[in-house]
C-alpha cells in the first residue's frame, strides 16, 4: 500500500510519521505485543510497547528524517515490507527465500525549511489532517487485507521477515539505486 504523506512542521512532523510507523507495526507483527497508546494532535494511535521494536522505530525515523532535511526537494521516503519464507524446491535443492506479501510506501515532504517550528498554528492542523487520514487508510486496509496474511508458522514477537528501508537518495532522483535496509526477523 502507498501512502503520501506531506508533513509540514518539523517536530510535529516527526513525531506524526513516528506514530504512523508504529500504527503500522502494530497492525502487522501478530506477536504478543505489549500495546501502548500513542497522542498527537488529539488523536490516539496504538503502538508497540516493546524495547527492541522501539529502538527500530527510532533509527528508522532519524534516519528518515535526515534524509528529508538533507534532500534538495525536502522529500523522503520509507519502505515497510512484510515477507514469509517459503521454500522454493528445485530438481536438488531447495532454498528458502522470503516472498512480500504486503508493501507499505510512506512518503513526506516538508513545505519549507525555512518555518521555525510552531506547536498551534494552521501548518499543524494540515499535518493533523494527513495523519488522520493515514491513519483511516492504514485501519481500511488492514481490515480489508486479512486474507493476504500468511499463516504465522513462529510464535516470536515477530512472526514474519520485516525490513524497513529508508533510501539515502532524494525521491525524486531515480537514477540512484543505494539505500540503508533495517532488516527484521531473520
Amino acid at each position: 500500500m502507498t501512502d503520501s504523506y506531506k508533513v509540514v512542521e518539523r517536530p510535529a512532523g516527526k513525531e506524526a510519521l513516528r506514530a504512523l510507523l508504529h500504527l503500522i507495526l502494530f497492525h502487522r507483527l501478530f506477536g504478543c505485543i505489549k500495546p501502548r497508546t500513542t497522542e498527537i494532535f488529539d488523536l490516539t494511535l496504538p503502538a508497540v510497547d516493546e524495547p527492541e521494536i522501539d529502538n527500530i522505530v527510532n533509527i528508522k525515523i532519524d534516519q528518515f528524517w535526515k534524509t528529508l532535511e538533507s534532500s534538495a526537494n525536502s522529500r523522503a521516503q520509507m519502505i515497510v515490507v512484510f515477507s514469509e519464507k517459503r521454500t522454493k524446491k528445485s530438481w536438488f535443492t531447495s532454498n528458502e527465500e522470503e516472498v512480500p506479501w504486503e508493501k507499505w510506501i510512506i512518503e513526506a515532504q516538508l513545505t519549507s525549511k525555512a518555518d521555525p517550528p510552531q506547536r498551534n498554528n494552521a501548518q499543524n492542523s494540515v499535518t493533523r489532517s494527513h495523519l488522520q487520514r493515514c491513519m483511516q487508510r492504514v485501519l481500511e486496509h488492514v481490515d480489508e487485507k486479512r486474507d493476504a496474511v500468511p499463516p504465522i508458522q513462529a510464535q516470536t514477537l515477530v512472526p514474519f521477515p520485516m525490513s524497513i528501508t529508508v533510501p539515502h537518495v532524494p525521491v525524486a532522483d531515480q537514477r540512484a539505486t543505494s539505500a540503508a535496509t533495517g532488516k527484521y526477523g531473520r
